[in-house]
């Protein structure tokens, strides 16, 4: 598992010295109490309640 540290600093020189413009790091969707939640409710929902619609 890449630490913080890794994925903003040392990787980030990777991909720039390798010709990359733009390096940003997108936050856990597993961090974040409301996505959580969402999961929750999803898990313990019937399946039709959560169906595409």
């Amino acid at each position: 598992m890449e630490t913080l540290h890794e994925l903003q600093l040392e990787n980030r020189e990777y991909f720039m010295s390798a010709g990359g413009q733009t390096y940003d790091v997108v936050p856990c969707l597993n961090d974040d109490e409301d996505f959580i939640k969402v999961l929750k409710n999803l898990a313990v929902a019937p399946a039709d309640q959560h169906a595409l619609r």
